[in-house]
């Protein structure tokens, strides 16, 4: 019932992988508009060095249609790069805040789950204490009736204190359980809302 920390940390890593790559697919883009503007500069180079002769003419529309087509690339390329920070940022910072979160559930779950087992150590002690005192009275010979009276009744008192108490530990290791539920039903909506940021990395990473 607990959360579990083996599977926060798969989808913690899961989503570090997705990072990676849109880390990687960006360098390519950058490289690749890199590579534009590199191109883009030596044809405005020629472009300055051309004659502009009639007999060049031809040449000089073929280098100019060459230069708006790689200034076009390279735009494109330049906004694919603003997506993909856009899109990297986003998801850096929605997997802090989920890193964050999973570490704050783990402590509280670990929290609550370690104080149910003392109160089920308690509750066993009480238990056997219970039940050996129940024992010693059977074995006990009957006494005078008004000694009898006495101690039936310091044993009620007993048993109805002790059965008190074994009531209020199970009721407080209800209640912890209920919010160990809750912080599971959390975790499992987080998962969830991270399962959806890989398909859309998908997506992105398929465009």
């Amino acid at each position: 019932m607990h959360l579990k920390p083996i599977q926060s940390k798969f989808t913690i890593v899961l989503c570090n992988f997705r990072v990676k790559d849109l880390e990687i697919m960006l360098g390519d883009e950058r490289d690749k508009a890199q590579s534009l503007a590199n191109l883009n500069a030596e044809l405005n180079i020629k472009l300055e060095n051309f004659p502009l002769t009639q007999q060049s003419g031809i040449v000089l529309n073929f280098e100019y249609d060459g230069v708006q087509q790689s200034k076009e690339e390279l735009n494109e390329k330049n906004h694919e790069i603003v997506n993909l920070n856009l899109q990297i940022n986003d998801l850096k910072w929605s997997l802090g805040e989920h890193k964050q979160w999973f570490k704050d559930a783990n402590d509280r779950a670990n929290h609550f789950e370690n104080t149910c087992k003392e109160k089920d150590y308690i509750i066993d002690d009480l238990t056997n204490r219970l039940h050996e005192a129940e024992r010693r009275v059977v074995e006990i010979s009957t006494p005078q009736s008004t000694e009898f009276d006495k101690i039936d009744k310091i044993k009620r008192k007993y048993f109805r204190n002790l059965n008190s108490l074994i009531d209020d530990l199970r009721n407080e290791i209800n209640k912890k359980n209920s919010y160990i539920d809750e912080l599971e039903k959390a975790k499992n909506e987080a998962q969830w809302h991270l399962g959806e940021h890989q398909h859309w990395l998908q997506d992105a990473n398929n465009k």
